[in-house]
């Protein structure tokens, strides 16, 4: 192929393969499923991007960008588009004159890991509309709809006006969502776990039984990694960043059009 990196890469690919091929005896017809089930990935939209990052996104993400302290990083996704247009404050992410959805006012501040406010830093912002879909992925969009670049203040702090995204699943009627081991109804996996678990850390396990509404696995635990999101669960509760505003609550804020999200008053 020209590059040394590269065939290295694609050598062991093709070869892990092989192993599986033999140690799991796969069969002529189960290969020919196989083949149909990838070709049927290729037609849809954005299948494959999609198939790559639920099954071996995490695994680059873990090697790209393993940190000791810090945020806990998340996959960035298949749906990030470069060039988002640099705001200007006060921020409000591009969106259609009618753009639907109750107004959600997002804020925050970017901290080092020793604690300290970071000036100047530029956050990358994208999310799916209300009605359901991505710019640059989906028809009906303009360009950059609902993406934006800001930078924090002298404090780190950042503050931008959008609009409450729908919730974000794999589509059930694709090739990946039917492949991922979910149920219909998107619920997680029932597990067995001792008390030193804590939400936001992160486990594997083995699905041991598996009907059309749930999920259980019986079997120990394949792994359990903490991470600071569950770290934070165990700190007291303290000032809550990043929750949803209202908008005529904040300091030179004008009311938003449309419906806004937060408890009245």
């Amino acid at each position: 192929m020209g590059n040394a990196r590269l065939d290295a890469i694609f050598s062991d690919v093709l070869e892990s393969l092989r192993r599986v091929i033999r140690e799991h005896r796969v069969t002529e017809g189960e290969w020919r499923l196989g083949v149909a089930w990838l070709t049927e990935a290729g037609t849809q939209p954005n299948e494959i991007p999609l198939l790559l990052d639920v099954h071996l996104g995490a695994a680059v993400d873990e090697v790209s960008n393993a940190v000791e302290a810090g945020t806990e990083n998340t996959l960035e996704g298949p749906f990030y588009v470069p060039g988002a247009p640099l705001l200007t404050a006060p921020y409000v992410l591009p969106m259609r004159p009618d753009e639907p959805g109750e107004r959600l006012v997002f804020s925050g501040t970017v901290r080092s890991t020793g604690g300290a406010p970071l000036a100047g830093a530029v956050l990358d912002v994208w999310h799916i509309s209300a009605d359901g879909g991505y710019s640059h992925f989906h028809a009906g969009y303009p360009d950059y709809n609902l993406r934006g670049r800001l930078a924090t203040d002298e404090q780190g702090r950042f503050e931008v006006l959008t609009v409450v995204p729908q919730p974000y699943e794999i589509p059930k009627d694709g090739a990946t969502g039917r492949m991922s081991g979910r149920a219909r109804d998107g619920r997680l996996v029932h597990f067995a776990a001792g008390l030193d678990i804590r939400p936001g850390d992160v486990v594997e396990c083995t699905v041991t039984y598996a009907a059309p509404h749930h999920l259980n696995s019986d079997a120990p635990l394949v792994s359990h990694r903490r991470t600071p999101a569950g770290d934070l669960f165990e700190k007291p509760a303290g000032v809550m960043l990043g929750m949803p505003s209202r908008m005529g609550d904040l300091p030179g804020r004008p009311a938003a059009p449309g419906p806004t999200v937060g408890a009245p008053k």
